[in-house]
């Protein structure tokens, strides 16, 4: 790859001060945390920006059962390069067993996914913000901007 990622002091406070703005994104904008994270990976390697297709058909039917959902995504790619993976961070009305449901749908045949009710004492959103400019896909972006 032509991108050339420095893990310097700023590189590592921009990705914390990153974190913490998304960790408080929520209670900022709605007054209350964050109600889940949720990781999905690929049973195959998807590279540039073909990820898109698979996640909005996902964030368009839970947009479909709850229009006030909101949140963020990040990409990541593995360690190799090879294959990009998603954390999110969603603000949403439905339950967990009604996300599960949704998201097993859509993301059953794509690959796995991890959805846990989220906890601010995990450190979730600094977390996914850890690779956060390692190249030109390591991107964020506001999961309604996929619909």
């Amino acid at each position: 790859m032509g991108y050339k990622y420095l893990d310097n002091e700023n590189n590592k406070l921009s990705r914390k001060v990153l974190g913490d703005w998304i960790k408080n994104y929520s209670i900022n904008n709605y007054g209350s945390e964050w109600n889940y994270c949720l990781g999905l990976s690929y049973r195959y390697n998807v590279k540039n920006l073909k990820w898109r297709n698979n996640v909005k058909g996902l964030i368009k039917n839970l947009y479909i059962k709850d229009n006030n959902l909101n949140g963020f995504i990040f990409n990541e790619y593995d360690l190799n390069f090879q294959n990009i993976h998603h954390h999110l961070i969603i603000k949403s009305d439905l339950i967990k067993d009604e996300i599960t449901k949704i998201v097993n749908k859509n993301w059953n045949k794509k690959g796995l996914f991890d959805l846990m009710i989220y906890d601010k004492d995990l450190f979730y959103c600094n977390y996914i913000t850890k690779h956060y400019n390692k190249d030109e896909e390591n991107e964020f972006n506001l999961i309604l901007d996929l619909i």
